[in-house]
């Protein structure tokens, strides 16, 4: 299902605005700078190193970069997570593009979608896609998904490679697939993946709302969704 983002080719003057920015990797915490940021030819600020607080004692470091790769520039990001004095690296340049204004749309971003032990990040790819990570090692979990979070519950629904939607139980680490449950109906929502909430957990049942049903009026036609764990 992925579609690709339409790269203009205008490339504008860039330069790093603080003179010790560089795209060489930070080893550790003390290597950390907050300062950092991206700047155009009138000095105005088009991106910057963003540190977020998670759970569980990790905070999340996005950090953009720029880079050389045959005499054109390209913008990415370094993912780092810092936890208890350590500093991981967990994606490095996966989101490269060649530098225009607008360019940092389709960068990794940070949405506040942080679960106990994951959190994700987003990308812009002609959609909002999602990447979910374990905290606990910096491993990529979901890679560029279509989906939805419960933060409350823990919980993750997702399209996988089948089209097929997916709730992930991250706290049991465990997956149901749910599309034989789901009334689409004739007038669908264009983005129905968004369309889930938990309405209660029991010891045998998810109880999900639906609401990415639509009548030929366009108006929301819900269901309740009944999951056996």
């Amino acid at each position: 299902m992925k579609k690709y983002a339409i790269q203009f080719l205008v490339i504008f003057l860039i330069f790093i605005s603080n003179s010790n920015a560089s795209d060489a990797k930070w080893k550790s915490v003390q290597d950390v700078d907050l300062s950092e940021s991206i700047a155009d030819e009138n000095n105005n600020c088009l991106t910057s190193v963003e540190k977020f607080d998670l759970k569980n004692n990790f905070s999340l470091i996005i950090r953009p970069v720029i880079k050389t790769e045959n005499e054109n520039k390209i913008i990415c990001t370094q993912i780092y997570l810092q936890s208890n004095g350590n500093l991981l690296l967990i994606l490095d340049g996966e989101d490269a593009i060649s530098f225009f204004r607008g360019a940092t749309k389709y960068l990794f971003r940070y949405q506040y979608i942080d679960f106990d032990n994951y959190f994700c990040l987003t990308k812009y790819d002609d959609a909002y896609y999602y990447y979910l990570f374990d905290k606990r090692n910096g491993n990529m979990v979901l890679n560029e998904f279509l989906g939805s979070a419960d933060l409350n519950h823990n919980i993750i629904f997702y399209l996988n490679e089948n089209d097929e939607m997916i709730l992930y139980d991250l706290e049991a680490n465990k997956k149901h697939n749910i599309e034989k449950y789901i009334d689409y109906g004739k007038y669908g929502s264009m983005s129905y993946w968004k369309d889930f909430k938990i309405m209660d957990i029991t010891e045998e049942n998810y109880l999900v709302l639906f609401w990415g049903r639509r009548d030929k009026n366009g108006d929301e036609v819900s269901q309740l969704i009944t999951v056996p764990k």
